[in-house]
């Protein structure tokens, strides 16, 4: 079996990208979508960056502690912190994906909660 040739691969992966960004294109959501990723990454570099430089003060603090109880509180004050900032970046990055589900598509959520008359007797 012969190997095909670069020519060959070339035409092959153009028009695979012809299909796609016709494909794109069709696709009324692709602003929204990718402007929620956008989204979505820019903050998750902004919390990491915080969380390492929050991690190098922590190592800090501990190298200038003197006896075991201050490394103790300095180590609880770390993760209750962290277990803080890790619940709210959650509750940052579901608003990111609740804006982009519902005000990018222009459509409500369905109602899932259930109605007083519709439980048969």
């Amino acid at each position: 079996m012969t190997k095909p040739s670069n020519k060959a691969e070339k035409s092959e992966s153009e028009a695979m990208n012809t299909v796609m960004d016709s494909m794109m294109a069709l696709n009324p959501m692709r602003e929204t979508v990718m402007k929620a990723w956008f989204e979505m990454g820019t903050e998750a570099l902004r919390f990491v960056s915080s969380r390492i430089q929050q991690d190098v003060e922590t190592q800090r603090a501990m190298l200038a502690c003197k006896n075991l109880e201050d490394i103790q509180k300095v180590q609880a004050d770390f993760y209750n912190r962290a277990l803080d900032q890790y619940r709210a970046e959650t509750s940052r990055m579901m608003e990111i994906m609740m804006s982009a589900a519902t005000g990018g598509l222009g459509v409500d959520l369905p109602d899932t909660r259930r109605k007083y008359n519709d439980v048969p007797l």
